[in-house]
């Protein structure tokens, strides 16, 4: 009986907060194009929408997202809605790419808790054209460009008034849905920029040798003013770019004392201003050599005490450096982001020391194991209490998620082959271990 008096009481609130067993749905978008700059109000419509059943707690938007370019932009400012209408005043960006847009509607309402929901305007979309009555960026006459780069770039406006404005300062930005290859800034400056004419700007620019690769915004300021010209650069890898190509050691096993030397190209490390930096592992399991020798511009050897504990399997080794004469310097102020960094993907495999020949269970000192630590199909873990068991791959993404309550398997069968780390959680304490899926 009481079971039932609780479900009803839960029917009686969502009715009065507006949720029905009935799927809302979105079907219209008025009017579905528009310019950019412009501002205009923009109606959705469909069923089941429940517009007109808010509270003072709710916040609305409608949001944008390009099909092309994931540029998203939005607006909460509601001019009217009805039961299944609502209208948004909404400003077009004017730096905006002109391209098409998913649209989707997103709620959140307060009541003792929050509860949202989110839906996608079907089989319809939105249209951003070009304005050409807007002062823009048009073109950059040097847009392939590879990392390390020295070059001057010419960035063409259209009634752009450059001439007009006290000072001017360009700088370019990593795209959006561009893929960050490199631990690196997303964004760096040109060093001097001259006004050429009304609509012509100078800059000279130094590519980081380190920049992530793909589509940047440039970006240009002049006083009040700020023009961008989405993706009008694209940075390829130079094959002449600082790398790390091979060490001289494969295996270490845990607890020992582990020399080994790193060759690399193109590198600097003899002229460096600060000793080199040389890891093991990743953000998880990173350990620091205790000692570096530099050979020669190219090699240099790294000495390392192996954790008792360093997850059994293959991991990666990393080496950064300061270099001043790299380093970028923005208004007085020094970019740390520039500085060389080098990794070398899955070089070393860490094995089990003598003490702990198998190799083949991992186990910490609460009574958590996890086995094999190499698979093909599943992995099994051994608990003495209620745990969750977060599952990641070597890009830091969480693919999967559990709880055990006792002992229990998880199937990574259709996982890719590769390493992964498993964090197991119990009440008190986080531990993690490293796998290796075949």
């Amino acid at each position: 009986m009481i079971k039932r008096l609780s479900f009803l009481a839960i029917l009686f609130a969502a009715s009065l907060y507006g949720y029905s067993n009935d799927e809302t749905t979105l079907t219209d978008i008025s009017p579905s194009a528009a310019m950019q700059g412009e501002t205009l109000d923009v109606v959705i419509s469909g069923t089941n929408c429940n517009f007109d059943q808010v509270t003072s707690s709710s916040y609305r938007y409608i949001i944008f997202e390009g099909v092309s370019t994931g540029y998203r932009f939005s607006s909460s400012y509601v001019s009217s809605y009805s039961s299944n209408s609502i209208t948004f005043s909404v400003s077009i960006p004017k730096n905006l790419m002109a391209e098409t847009f998913k649209v989707s509607y997103t709620e959140y309402t307060y009541n003792y808790y929050y509860t949202s929901r989110t839906v996608e305007l079907a089989n319809k979309t939105f249209t951003v054209n070009e304005n050409p009555n807007l002062p823009k960026l048009t073109s950059v006459d040097q847009k392939y460009v590879k990392q390390g780069d020295k070059l001057t770039v010419s960035i063409s406006g259209s009634s752009a008034n450059f001439s007009q404005q006290s000072t001017t300062l360009v700088y370019f930005r990593q795209a959006t849905n561009s893929v960050k290859t490199h631990q690196y800034s997303s964004s760096f400056y040109a060093a001097t920029s001259t006004v050429k004419s009304s609509n012509l700007i100078q800059s000279d620019v130094e590519i980081p040798r380190m920049a992530n690769l793909g589509y940047y915004d440039v970006i240009v300021k002049t006083g009040g003013e700020e023009f961008v010209l989405n993706r009008g650069m694209v940075i390829s890898e130079n094959p002449d770019r600082p790398k790390l190509v091979s060490v001289s050691k494969n295996t270490a096993k845990q607890g020992e004392m582990f020399e080994v030397t790193l060759s690399a190209t193109n590198t600097l490390f003899m002229s460096a201003s600060s000793t080199a930096n040389v890891y093991i592992g990743d953000s998880w399991t990173e350990t620091s050599a205790v000692s570096t020798t530099v050979s020669d511009e190219n090699t240099l050897v790294a000495t390392f005490r192996i954790p008792e504990n360093m997850p059994i399997g293959l991991t990666n080794i990393h080496l950064n450096y300061f270099d001043e004469r790299i380093m970028a310097y923005i208004n007085d102020y020094i970019d740390y982001y520039n500085y060389e960094m080098y990794t070398l993907e899955d070089c070393l495999e860490i094995v089990a020391s003598e003490k702990n020949s198998t190799g083949s269970e991992m186990t910490d000192n609460a009574g958590l194991s996890v086995y094999p630590s190499v698979t093909s199909g599943n992995i099994h873990i051994n608990t003495p209490s209620d745990i969750s068991v977060e599952i990641y791959n070597i890009n830091g993404i969480k693919i999967i998620e559990t709880r055990l309550v006792s002992d229990g398997s998880i199937d990574l069968s259709t996982c890719s082959s590769g390493l992964y780390k498993v964090r197991v959680r119990t009440d008190s304490s986080s531990k993690i271990f490293t796998i290796v899926k075949r």
